[in-house]
């Protein structure tokens, strides 16, 4: 199945805010050492995670005026995929929500009315040989033209792509069940915004044909975020 996906290149400093405010995130550094011995590794990674939810129930508390708020995960073919319950007054409401840890950072971002997958990589350091056994042939070429569409390296590129597979699959609840070549970038409009995703039969019963879908993307400088966010979802 072969479906295009508008994309927005955005800064992800401190709170943003995306699709008119239906998507709200955040991403932040904590303050703890750079390069941490090997033991205290774990600690760091806990640290950071704990900051993580946090700030998921204060963005969510914020958005929606609820302190009665409950971080879970759903069930059924989504199964692993995280998610907030607020109860007010007895009643229930779901908030789609998605965090993603790097070293000593984080990034959360949450919706009531959008499906939401957010990824946040440092930029891969791996050769070219590496690079083009672990990519596809279209994603190859990609690689091969980000130099001139949009000036990126090629590890940014690989970089970008590989937030993108990975936001896209953790909006849909999915993540790399099936594999990571289950969605394959095949080519990016750099001056269009706009990009061609080919996705696999399984993949692709998880939502429907004319689903809404828009990809935001940090560069950064060494970091790569990337939002994924669908609207129009089809229940499996």
């Amino acid at each position: 199945m072969e479906i295009k996906v508008a994309f927005h290149l955005i800064s992800d400093e401190e709170n943003f805010s995306l699709e008119d405010d239906a998507v709200k995130g955040t991403r932040k550094q904590i303050k703890i050492l750079a390069d941490p011995y090997p033991l205290m590794k774990e600690h760091v990674k806990r640290e950071v995670s704990n900051e993580a939810q946090k700030a998921l129930k204060e963005l969510i508390a914020e958005k929606y005026q609820s302190s009665e708020i409950i971080i879970c995960k759903k069930t059924g073919a989504r199964y692993g995929q995280p998610c907030a319950m607020l109860e007010d007054n007895r009643e229930k409401t779901l908030i789609n929500v998605s965090v993603s840890h790097n070293k000593d950072a984080f990034a959360v971002c949450i919706s009531k009315s959008r499906l939401v997958g957010i990824d946040l990589q440092s930029e891969i350091r791996a050769t070219v040989s590496s690079l083009w056994a672990f990519f596809s042939s279209e994603e190859r070429n990609v690689l091969n033209n980000s130099k001139a569409g949009a000036g990126f390296s090629l590890r940014k590129t690989a970089t970008i792509i590989w937030t993108i597979k990975e936001a896209f699959l953790k909006a849909i609840g999915v993540g790399f069940r099936y594999g990571f070549n289950s969605l394959i970038v095949a080519d990016i409009d750099w001056e269009q915004g706009e990009m061609v995703l080919h996705i696999s039969n399984k993949i692709s019963n998880f939502f429907n044909r004319g689903s809404k879908i828009n990809l935001y993307i940090s560069p950064g400088t060494s970091q790569v975020l990337t939002v994924a966010v669908i609207n129009n979802i089809a229940v499996s």
